[in-house]
């Protein structure tokens, strides 16, 4: 009897410990800073970047001369010159048909032993929400909640400023 509960509060632990990845709804509660996990590990953001093409966010931390990881968000021909804030994206897996484009993810993060970084390319079967909470002619602020679906359980969550390049 001991070591099946010892067994249960373990399994809660890693549980709740993974509490922020969530593939079926996005959260709406998104007032902390930008944190998260990419691959299995800690992402600290580093910097972020909006342009006619796409949102990237860039880690602290570099392998090889490439950042620790970096997620990159295809927002369907959505610019920062044509999008007024507030603004908000919501895709989840549950979402089908032909009238729903899935923006296209690429997750990229350093692989030990590896001299370039490992891809992971997604065009739906993820959980996304980003608001463009306010904007100005050189800086957006935005919310987001991203759960990804890699067996690593890959996500991000809370608020953060992009630069705006034209």
């Amino acid at each position: 009897m001991k070591p099946l509960l010892l067994f249960s509060l373990a399994l809660l632990a890693t549980i709740t410990a993974r509490g922020e990845w969530n593939i079926v709804k996005p959260s709406t509660e998104l007032d902390q800073p930008l944190q998260g996990e990419i691959w299995g590990k800690a992402f600290t953001l580093k910097e972020a970047t909006w342009n006619d093409h796409a949102l990237t966010l860039d880690s602290v931390g570099t392998a090889n001369g490439w950042s620790e990881s970096q997620v990159i968000i295809f927002l369907n021909d959505t610019s920062p010159g044509s999008t007024e804030a507030p603004h908000e994206w919501v895709f989840y897996p549950s979402m089908d048909g032909f009238d729903v484009s899935f923006p296209h993810i690429h997750m990229k993060f350093a692989k030990p032993g590896q001299q370039f970084p490992g891809t992971m390319m997604y065009m739906g079967e993820y959980t996304l929400r980003l608001v463009l909470v306010k904007k100005t002619d050189k800086l957006a602020q935005f919310e987001i909640h991203l759960s990804l679906p890699d067996y690593q359980k890959s996500y991000l969550m809370g608020q953060f400023e992009a630069n705006i390049q034209n």
